[in-house]
């Protein structure tokens, strides 16, 4: 396993802040956002690119040894550098769909270090929030304080009673697995892998998503790094590992657990 030195984690979470900062540069502009549609039909912004390149190149630059896979990246490329032993899975704008619509902030840079397909380290910024998680097991995960250094999450608190949903993707199967086994929980709706971080600060108590489509690697690595430095676990509804070398980067369904 790579062993990220206290610098270099200080140094990739500037990195998520730089990228942060491009998104809110364009976020802050007056007048509608551009924005496309690709292949997938998903949305995609100038935002997205903006972050996308300064992840390439800053981390890049820090670890030029560790392959990058972004969702912006070029598909050919990325599903060669899937087969690496470790490479980084990035999504430089998780929750374009909350980005577009402007209106909780529920947008996140998120990095993940995927090591012998496990993810071993992940950051998490939302920067309309102003919101930094970072760690991984053997790291610990830790929130970032806005007036300098940083509190360990444990998340191993009293149950809350709440269980986190999509705020732009929750579907039927996911509505009747919740019906089914959290009838007694109130749902909580929250954009991107925030969703991962809130449940690794005790917000919430899982995150259960079962529909097989729709939700990619890149959506969810950096929040189960995040999870597992807090005690928190991640698997398929069966209890099975995670896959983070699927070519086609289907997350596939999963449930999100604390400690």
């Amino acid at each position: 396993m790579a062993e990220l030195t206290r610098a270099q984690i200080a140094e990739i979470t500037r990195i998520a802040r730089r990228a942060g900062a491009a998104i809110m540069d364009i976020y802050n502009r007056p007048g509608e956002l551009e924005v496309v549609e690709k292949t997938d039909l998903s949305p995609l912004t100038r935002a997205d690119i903006a972050a996308h390149e300064i992840i390439t190149r800053d981390l890049g630059r820090l670890l030029p040894d560790i392959p990058i896979v972004s969702e912006e990246g070029d598909e050919t490329a990325n599903r060669r550098l899937l087969a690496a032993e470790k490479f980084w899975l990035v999504d430089p704008l998780d929750g374009t769909k909350e980005f577009i619509r402007k209106d909780v902030g529920h947008f996140a840079v998120c990095m993940a270090l995927i090591e012998d397909n496990s993810p071993t380290f992940g950051v998490i910024y939302a920067p309309a929030l102003d919101e930094m998680y970072y760690g991984g097991k053997e790291y610990g995960s830790y929130e970032e304080l806005r007036g300098g250094g940083a509190v360990k999450l444990a998340g191993d608190g009293q149950p809350t009673g709440a269980v986190m949903v999509s705020r732009s993707h929750l579907r039927q199967e996911t509505k009747e697995y919740i019906r089914r086994h959290y009838p007694d929980h109130d749902p909580l709706a929250v954009g991107s892998q925030l969703k991962f971080a809130h449940i690794a600060k005790g917000l919430a108590d899982v995150y259960p998503r079962i529909e097989p489509y729709g939700c990619h690697t890149w959506d969810v690595a950096a929040g189960h790094a995040i999870l597992e430095g807090a005690g928190g676990r991640m698997s398929r509804p069966d209890g099975a590992g995670m896959d983070y070398r699927n070519e086609d980067t289907q997350a596939g369904p999963f449930i999100a657990r604390r400690p």
